[in-house]
């Protein structure tokens, strides 16, 4: 009997270091993915954005998110082991990074497909000048009462 359960555990450690490589790799390569198109200028980010596919960035931001939440409402499941609510927590914070990596990646091709929204406006630049002087002057003087 101890022994088999020495044997799952170990069994499902390794279960775990193979998933949690799988999905270290695909953040490893996501980050690369995104650190290169920072080098680029906009022209040629563009360019390979659209050659390598948003559709499928959005897909995969989606479907990690998905993912990431059903793990957490396994994680909270009181039939687990506690070696396998372990690895599990690992294994959702591996998850949660590769999330966090397309995420970051997605805001980045939302930046540079959308063109910001112009608006027109009737503003004062000198009024605004003022107010940003004197709260300059309310940093540095360490006073900050709004009445003095």
């Amino acid at each position: 009997m101890k022994r088999n359960v020495i044997d799952n555990v170990i069994e499902l450690k390794s279960e775990y270091a193979e998933r949690n490589q799988i999905v270290n790799k695909l953040a490893d390569e996501i980050n690369a993915y995104y650190f290169n198109l920072l080098e680029m200028d906009d022209y040629q980010a563009h360019g390979v954005m659209l050659q390598n596919g948003l559709v499928e960035n959005k897909a995969c931001e989606a479907a990690l998110r998905g993912f990431e939440n059903v793990l957490k409402v396994m994680v909270k499941q009181d039939d687990l082991s506690d070696e396998e609510k372990t690895e599990m927590k690992s294994y959702l914070r591996t998850v949660a990074k590769a999330r966090h990596a397309i995420a970051r990646l997605n805001d980045f091709s939302r930046q540079l497909f959308t063109i910001p929204k112009t608006f027109e406006s009737d503003i004062d630049f000198n009024a605004l000048r003022e107010l940003a002087d004197h709260t300059t002057k309310k940093i540095i003087s360490g006073d900050y009462s709004f009445t003095g």
